[in-house]
């Protein structure tokens, strides 16, 4: 338990994110193991629960200005700071996926599962953060659109 602490720890960016500039699954990921370990052990609870606070002023930088949705990269970032993640399509006859990279597009700023993983990651890393007041719930999740199992059911209808 306690090297998947040190690990999760150290896979936060010194901007609060789980990948350079930002991203929807690793930002997820990452307030989803906070949220977890910090339910599961008391080791470093003060770390993770600092790690939870620097991801919810991270996930700031991808809300959307118009307030519809959220974007695919901070607002302060640029393009030549982005890495793009691979994404794997399966063509229907073929034995093996094609890889695309679809986050590097400056066109493209807003990504439909985006506008799900940065609100369930928000209500995960609020919960423990500290000075959590700023994302106050209640929020009221479907436990089965929470992507993974939680160790508490907490906010499940």
């Amino acid at each position: 338990m306690q090297q998947s602490v040190d690990t999760t720890l150290q896979t936060q960016f010194p901007d609060g994110s789980f990948w350079p500039c930002g991203s929807d699954c690793p930002d997820f990921d990452g307030a989803y193991m906070l949220y977890n370990l910090f339910h599961l052990t008391d080791y470093r609870k003060e770390a993770l629960q600092k790690a939870a606070t620097l991801y919810l002023d991270h996930a700031t930088y991808h809300m959307s200005d118009d307030k519809v949705g959220f974007l695919i990269h901070r607002k302060d970032s640029q393009p030549s700071q982005w890495v793009s993640r691979p994404h794997f399509v399966w063509e229907e006859g073929k034995t093996h996926a094609t890889e695309e990279l679809r986050d590097d597009n400056p066109e493209r700023m807003k990504i439909m599962l985006g506008s799900w993983f940065y609100p369930l990651s928000i209500s995960l890393a609020n919960e423990i953060a500290e000075n959590s007041e700023r994302f106050a719930g209640p929020y009221r999740l479907c436990k089965m659109s929470q992507h993974e199992c939680n160790v508490t059911d907490r906010f499940c209808v």
